[in-house]
């Protein structure tokens, strides 16, 4: 006797029996709702096709313009309005150095002038009198035409300007940052703006003697501007008053970082910030090649002061007491940075207390090019002066 199979019944009614399975789905359909099933699978490929043509469509237009299109176009803006600024910046301050020079030449050529009379008057003078003369004037003939005391230093940079490539990551840098998201995609372009360092007009020191009396030159630095606040790690960090204020939300403690825009490979600089409110923060460096980042003073390329605590950050270790450092900084206290990358190190002076601290600084741990950088938390609110 043969074995009967039960019927299936319909997924849609469960009343009539199921007289067809869909191959897709895998599930049973009486004679009117299988119609059905079919007719919704066809409303579903129109919609498919719809999409299809669509994004055809947008691929076949000039106009489009991407996402990323209008990032490297806004980085691009940026970039160029910065460059302005440092090249005006260097021009003034080339300018300034020029004017001084002029002027201390013309305090040595005043002293040439007087021994010249004075000889003459006296008829005391001999060959070397007159080789030293012309020497000396011959030098400050070259320093006028053309300084040699004088260079424009350019960080030479390993990276171009922007490069596309092919990487599960895509990461936009901008200036002392980096937002980094994953991506499962192969095929996504890098995007990777650089730094625009500032450029540095070193003057190195020129003497020129007149006779037995020493009339030099001076020696000339071409200081650079205290700098502004730039870079925050955080939103509650808030940059106020062109980048001369930076104020911490009252209820922060995640330490977020704030960084100065100017960069250090060479010369002696010095940062004054005077403490307007003070819960707690971290005074240092750090390299510019380090990502900003929150607790920026445990990473291993900075050095902190701790404002209030006797606790110096080397390169995200703490040393309690280092240098004599006792901590001593309180609201309305004026602190001074003080820069040197020729001797390499650093130095706090408390204006306030007349105590100065100083840290020598390991390039291999902290490489130049060096920023500044200051964790705060709390109700903090610094300026720079």
């Amino acid at each position: 006797m043969a074995t009967v199979r039960p019927k299936q019944p319909c997924v849609k009614c469960d009343k009539g029996p199921g007289i067809a399975m869909c191959g897709g789905c895998e599930k049973w359909f009486c004679r009117k709702h299988f119609m059905e099933h079919r007719d919704s699978l066809g409303e579903e490929m129109d919609r498919v096709g719809q999409q299809h043509d669509l994004l055809h469509k947008q691929l076949a237009e000039d106009n489009v313009m991407h996402a990323f299109h209008l990032r490297i176009n806004k980085w691009e803006n940026s970039s160029i309005n910065k460059i302005r600024q440092v090249a005006e910046k260097a021009r003034t301050d080339l300018e300034k150095y020029l004017n001084n020079t002029k002027t201390e030449l013309k305090n040595s050529l005043g002293k040439i002038r007087v021994e010249l009379a004075t000889s003459r008057e006296s008829d005391d003078y001999t060959e070397t009198d007159l080789t030293n003369w012309i020497e000396n004037l011959n030098k400050m003939r070259q320093l006028l035409e053309k300084p040699s005391s004088t260079d424009i230093l350019e960080n030479d940079q390993s990276l171009p300007l922007i490069c596309v490539g092919s990487l599960k990551k895509i990461e936009f840098v901008s200036y002392d940052s980096a937002i980094n998201t994953d991506y499962a995609s192969d095929s996504l372009p890098v995007i990777v703006p650089v730094q625009v360092h500032e450029v540095q007009v070193q003057v190195h020191e020129v003497q020129v003697q007149v006779h037995e009396v020493q009339g030099s030159v001076e020696k000339c630095f071409l200081h650079q501007g205290s700098g502004k606040f730039g870079n925050v790690s955080s939103a509650d960090i808030r940059i106020e008053e062109n980048g001369c204020v930076a104020v911490c939300q009252p209820n922060c403690s995640t330490w977020p970082e704030v960084r100065g825009t100017q960069l250090y490979s060479s010369g002696v600089h010095q940062i004054q910030i005077k403490m307007e409110q003070l819960v707690h923060g971290m005074f240092g460096i750090t390299s510019s090649s380090t990502p900003i980042q929150n607790i920026a003073f445990a990473a291993k390329s900075s050095c902190f002061w701790y404002a209030g605590n006797n606790d110096v950050r080397l390169y995200g270790s703490s040393h309690k007491d280092y240098g004599g450092y006792d901590g001593n900084i309180r609201v309305g206290h004026t602190v001074e940075l003080r820069i040197n990358c020729n001797e390499r190190k650093i130095a706090l002076f408390n204006k306030t207390t007349s105590k100065l601290y100083e840290i020598s600084v390991d390039i291999n741990n902290c490489p130049f090019p060096w920023v500044l950088s200051i964790s705060i938390a709390g109700a903090t609110r610094l300026r720079i002066i």
